[in-house]
């Protein structure tokens, strides 16, 4: 089944011992990103391997600065309760973030700042305990943009989350990925594979 703003991807291969839930996402807005690109190849990759996949396109759910002032008198925007429930409802979590300036994007920062609360007040920085979260990102640069994972991982082991220590970075990506948008045969495919089984296990 497929859905323009958040889709689910259900194929299968190897069979998981149960059902496996995976929340995917970029940190880019940009059209044509790499990230947004080797999110949607995870997710495909993730799918593959036989897990129920949801893709949330950021774009497509925008939130306000974070300001207690708008938590306080209107709650957590809707937006952030959708993406936030579904990471709560998933066994992992996959997210390809670009470099900006040695950390991660703004809009990515700010998601992770709105879905770090709490919707009642008791579970707050939570969002992430128990999950496994796959970090990666691509850039046209030599070391593919991995400078702001560890910023990144940084701010998800705050949250609670268990950040698999295998990340991808995909360098060169303008010559990585063929014309349907997937990762072309290489090493980092492989690798990338790798730390998807490592996610979904």
């Amino acid at each position: 089944m497929l859905k323009y703003l958040l889709y689910t991807f259900v194929f299968f291969s190897l069979p998981l011992a149960a059902e496996t839930r995976v929340v995917v996402f970029s940190g880019s807005l940009r059209a044509d990103s790499w990230n947004t690109k080797l999110a949607k190849e995870a997710a495909y990759i993730a799918s593959k391997k036989g897990a129920t996949v949801t893709y949330f396109d950021l774009n497509q759910y925008p939130l306000p600065f974070f300001n207690e002032d708008i938590e306080r008198t209107t709650g957590m925007p809707e937006n952030a309760k959708t993406i936030r429930r579904a990471i709560q409802n998933a066994h992992a979590v996959i997210i390809a973030s670009p470099n900006y300036n040695g950390s991660m994007s703004g809009v990515l920062k700010n998601l992770l700042d709105w879905i770090s609360r709490s919707e009642d007040g008791k579970d707050s920085r939570s969002v992430f305990k128990g999950k496994k979260v796959a970090l990666m990102s691509a850039s046209t640069g030599k070391s593919g943009g991995s400078g702001g994972l560890a910023h990144l991982q940084y701010v998800i082991e705050k949250m609670n989350g268990s950040v698999i220590e295998r990340k991808i970075s995909v360098g060169r990506a303008d010559s990585q990925f063929d014309a349907d948008g997937h990762l072309i045969p290489s090493e980092t495919r492989s690798n990338l594979a790798k730390e998807i089984e490592e996610a979904i296990r």
